[in-house]
């Protein structure tokens, strides 16, 4: 993945988030800033997508390889079933 979110806990220091910010971009990661709360932001964010998804093979409108090959192709994912 070419994101990395960094989040700072109650007692993390700054010097221990620079050292984490600097180790993403050394790795050639886009880092960002997230505040600590449920899924942080690209979870939350892709929330919606997953749960869809569950509702079309829920409703039988899909299959799980049809959804999966959607989900890569059209839109970017790039984790799923298919390899």
């Amino acid at each position: 993945m070419r994101l990395l979110e960094v989040v700072a806990g109650v007692e993390s220091s700054g010097r221990a988030l620079a050292v984490a910010r600097a180790a993403g971009q050394a790795m050639g990661k886009h880092v960002i800033d997230a505040v600590d709360g449920p899924g942080f932001i690209v979870n939350r964010c892709n929330r919606p997508f997953g749960l869809e998804a569950l509702k079309l093979l829920q409703e039988q409108t899909a299959t799980i390889e049809q959804i999966d090959q959607a989900c890569r192709l059209g839109g970017g994912f790039r984790m799923g079933l298919s390899s």
